[in-house]
């Protein structure tokens, strides 16, 4: 047996589900005109060009960072091996001579290891920090 409501349409086995949002919108007066809805799909498109075109400046300014600090990395690197050449040189030359014996010397193979372990340091610390600016982990929640 069906049961129909005052307007002659069959009425809801379920009372208390709630009616459906298009038939509420146009109960409340709330419908959207074209023009509306084409103006809020222009701002959405408007809205989303703006994040491409800052992403793609954040990226630019990203990688034009990483960049000056590798080339700042290179240049204190090649100067740390230029003077430990010219270091080098100069107690060859005073080795040849004879104004200092080998035990007087200052450039050992200590300092030449300790060196180039600061060089290692620095290099790994500077590839680490450019990898944490391009690749930032944002925030991670574990569960």
């Amino acid at each position: 047996m069906s049961v129909e409501n005052e307007s002659g349409t069959p009425a809801r086995a379920d009372a208390t589900a709630p009616p459906d949002i298009d038939s509420l919108r146009i109960a409340t007066g709330e419908v959207a005109s074209d023009d509306s809805v084409s103006r809020l799909r222009d701002l959405d498109v408007q809205r989303q060009a703006e994040s491409n075109r800052r992403q793609k400046w954040d990226t630019h300014l990203r990688s034009a960072l990483a960049l000056v600090l590798m080339l700042m990395f290179l240049i204190a690197n090649v100067g740390v091996g230029w003077l430990i050449h010219d270091a080098y040189s100069s107690e060859l030359a005073l080795l040849k001579s004879k104004q200092i014996l080998a035990a007087d010397r200052s450039i050992t193979p200590g300092v030449f290891m300790s060196l180039i372990g600061a060089s290692v340091v620095q290099v790994g610390a500077g590839i680490a920090t450019i990898l944490a600016y391009l690749f930032p982990r944002g925030d991670v929640k574990s569960e």
